[in-house]
């Protein structure tokens, strides 16, 4: 398979965010065996992030029994059950704001779950006027899984930006309770937000070839200009 490039000769790169209490290398895991990672080699590097706050609690028992040999686990921000608030959710988007300048150049993200989430609300300060954090950093956003955040202070920022003009791919299982978080988020939170459904739950799908391409399509419209 030839490698397709930008005008800047490299790949797309793309960090992608793992869900709730899980971490990269699990994340890494999912995309290979689902098939993301050979679909979208020649395009696109896939560069795992671990969350940035340890896991408060065990994780899901799916996941343990999957990677039993895993100890470490994380999540993004934890959940306030007084005020539904999510403590650490600036701390995650500092955190992502550094790994692009650290990892950079960067060109979008991919988020399952929490990860998702975490990239709706990056998407949502890109285009806030007093926020300067991830000013110009994204090109797009892909979400699996996923639901916009629903804490009162983010949901308002969210609120007020939607739109959200970054353009964006909704990946949604028919069988996923996120389902209709999913869809709302491609067809209301973001504009011309772009949505595959797939008969699974709430996971990382093996795409069809029609679906795959879909993907593909969307991601070589951000390769910059012409590709090589």
């Amino acid at each position: 398979m030839r490698t397709q490039t930008n005008a800047q000769g490299r790949r797309l790169k793309i960090l992608c965010l793992p869900g709730w209490r899980t971490n990269s290398r699990i994340l890494r895991d999912q995309l290979l065996l689902s098939g993301l990672t050979h679909l979208l080699a020649d395009i696109a590097e896939l560069k795992c992030l671990d969350p940035c706050q340890p896991a408060q609690g065990p994780t899901n028992p799916i996941v343990k029994a999957a990677w039993p040999d895993e100890t470490d686990f994380y999540q993004w921000w934890y959940t306030n059950e007084n005020t539904m608030e999510y403590d650490a959710g600036e701390a995650a988007v500092d955190y992502i704001s550094k790994k692009i300048r650290e990892e950079g150049p960067v060109d979008g993200l991919l988020g399952f779950s929490q990860g998702g989430a975490l990239a709706c609300m990056c998407a949502a300060l890109q285009q806030k006027a007093d926020d300067e954090r991830l000013k110009n950093a994204l090109k797009f956003v892909i979400t699996i899984a996923s639901f916009s955040p629903r804490s009162p202070s983010w949901s308002h920022i969210i609120e007020k930006e939607q739109p959200l003009t970054l353009p964006s791919l909704h990946i949604a299982g028919k069988k996923d309770e996120l389902h209709p978080a999913s869809v709302q988020m491609a067809q209301h939170v973001f504009q011309g937000g772009v949505l595959i459904e797939h008969d699974g739950g709430h996971t990382i799908p093996k795409l069809d070839a029609t679906k795959g391409q879909q993907l593909r399509h969307f991601l070589m419209a951000h390769m910059a200009n012409s590709l090589l």
